[in-house]
C-alpha cells in the first residue's frame, strides 16, 4: 500500500510560501512519528479526500440540508398554551422534594419550567426558563412524572408546549 501524498518535515516558512501560491482545498493533517532514530521528530502526512472536484465536497452538505427539511416538514410545531390552561389539564401532580442542601442554606424562591406535553398528555420535555440550580433539578424530575389530559384541537389529540411554575418556600 502506498503513502497518500506524503510530505516530508519542512520549515515553517517554506510550508506558508506554498500555501500562497496554491488554491485551498479539504485537507485532513495526521501527525506520524518519524521512523529514523531522532527523537521528538514528526513529519505531517496530508491527505486531499476531494482534490480537484468540488462536488464531492459539497454532497455531505447537501445531504443534510435535505435531511434536515424532511424533519422540519414531518413535525408539526406545538401549540403554546397558558399556564391557566395547563393547569387546568392537569391529571396528576407529583411535588418535588426540597433539596437538603438548599434547606440548610435557607434558599427559597420560584422555579419556571416550560413542558412539552405530548398527544397522549405525558411530559416529554422540561426546558429550564429560571430559577435556583439547587431547586431546578428537584423541579425538573417532579414535573416529568406529571400526567395531563390531552389537550384537543378540532377534535385531535396535539402536541403542546405550556409554561409551569413551581414555588419553594421555607
Amino acid at each position: 500500500m502506498g503513502r497518500a501524498n506524503y510530505e516530508p518535515r519542512a520549515s515553517r516558512a517554506s510550508r506558508i510560501a506554498s500555501l500562497a501560491h496554491r488554491e485551498p482545498s479539504p485537507r485532513l493533517y495526521v501527525a506520524a512519528p518519524r521512523l529514523k532514530a531522532s527523537a521528538n521528530s514528526v513529519d505531517i502526512i496530508s491527505v486531499n479526500n476531494y482534490r480537484g472536484n468540488p462536488a464531492k465536497s459539497l454532497w455531505p452538505v447537501i445531504a443534510l440540508a435535505g435531511l434536515l427539511a424532511a424533519v422540519a416538514l414531518g413535525q408539526e410545531t406545538p401549540k403554546k398554551v397558558t399556564r391557566a390552561e395547563a393547569i387546568s389539564a392537569l391529571a396528576s401532580k407529583v411535588q418535588p422534594d426540597y433539596p437538603a442542601l438548599a434547606r440548610q442554606l435557607r434558599v427559597q424562591g420560584a422555579v419556571e419550567l416550560e413542558v412539552l406535553v405530548t398527544e397522549t398528555g405525558e411530559v416529554a420535555k422540561v426546558d429550564i426558563v429560571s430559577g435556583n440550580p439547587l431547586l431546578t433539578a428537584p423541579s425538573v424530575q417532579a414535573v416529568r412524572r406529571w400526567k395531563f389530559k390531552p389537550f384537543m384541537e378540532d377534535g385531535k389529540a396535539i402536541r403542546v408546549l405550556a409554561p409551569i411554575g413551581l414555588e419553594f418556600k421555607l
